[in-house]
């Protein structure tokens, strides 16, 4: 046709899983993207770590070459996530939205959670969203969360909408959630017409809208 495949003045971000972890990273980096999701995210990994199922297999190794118990593993993560920091989200979410690095433009993202995530624990995607404040809890919402301001209809800026896939809540110690016995919704999320579509007017408008009638049920979305 002769022209650009792609117009290089709409650009966006989409990062899921570990892209969406590091991705708040990059938000607050960037100077050429102002508008990005977040699907299902979490911060920081010494959080994150202990309860995911993904890093069952490498915690058994580190158990049996060290010798360590839970409380070992628990204070080291601790210990090194001094490091992390310099990469990772925590040293970077609150710069997104307000203390914006020198250079960057305004930032807005829009958060998405899967309820009882086998592989993000969703308590780290809602630290998140308190560190990079301002964010608001779509309504009508699944849960209350501490610190997040429920908004109903259209908001102008940034947020977080949470969808329900019926799998049962997940413990409240810091281990995996092995005793969910469903398919983890970890990346269904995005998988749903509608979500996309929100996604789509996000993008284009800055404005974000929770797409159900009532709390976000994934058998009620196409």
């Amino acid at each position: 046709c002769g022209g650009a495949a792609l117009d290089g003045s709409r650009r966006y971000y989409f990062g899921g899983s570990q892209g969406g972890i590091l991705g708040a990273s990059l938000m607050a980096l960037t100077t050429d993207i102002e508008r990005g999701l977040l699907a299902v995210p979490g911060q920081s990994y010494n959080l994150l770590l202990n309860r995911s199922v993904n890093f069952d297999p490498f915690a058994a190794q580190i158990y049996a070459r060290y010798n360590w118990n839970a409380l070992d593993m628990q204070m080291n993560l601790a210990l090194i996530q001094g490091l992390w920091d310099r990469a990772e989200p925590t040293g970077y979410s609150k710069y997104i939205r307000s203390n914006r690095l020198p250079g960057t433009p305004p930032h807005e993202v829009l958060i998405q959670v899967s309820r009882a995530d086998h592989q993000v624990t969703n308590l780290g995607a809602h630290i998140m969203a308190r560190t990079i404040g301002g964010v608001v809890n779509l309504a009508p919402t699944i849960r209350d969360v501490w610190g997040l301001e429920v908004v109903a209809g259209r908001h102008r800026g940034s947020a977080m909408l949470e969808i329900d896939f019926g799998n049962p809540d997940p413990p409240l110690t810091n281990i995996p959630h092995w005793g969910d016995d469903m398919p983890d919704p970890h990346g269904r999320a995005t998988e749903l017409r509608n979500i996309g579509a929100t996604l789509g007017s996000f993008y284009a408008t800055g404005v974000a809208e929770n797409p159900c009638d009532g709390p976000c049920d994934a058998d009620d979305l196409l």
